[in-house]
Order: C-alpha cells, then structure tokens, then sequence
C-alpha cells in the first residue's frame, strides 16, 4: 500500500474497512458500502498513476 502512496490516513480507514468487514461478515449491505469505499481509496491512490486506460 505504500508502493501506492497511502498516508497515515489511509491506513486508518483501512483499518476501519477491515474492522466494519469482520464486524458484519454477512450483512450484503455494509460488504457493499466498504466495497464502494475500498474503490474511492483506491481510485485516489492508482497503482500505476502514469498509465492511461
């Protein structure tokens, strides 16, 4: 993750995401909100920034 650049905040939502995830392992509804949540993070930090799609 640090190869993507994330900070010190990151990390804390990630921690956050993982902890929700085991929290309600079977709840569709918070999967699909952390999974939304996950793609933002993601999308702010692209592995190969340089690449156009």
């Amino acid at each position: 993750m640090t190869t993507r650049g994330f900070k010190e905040e990151d990390f804390e939502i990630v921690g956050h995401l993982i902890a929700k995830t085991l929290r309600h392992p079977d709840d569709e509804k918070v999967l699909e909100e952390v999974k939304e949540e996950v793609k933002e993070l993601t999308a702010k930090h692209p592995l190969y920034p340089d690449l156009e799609y």
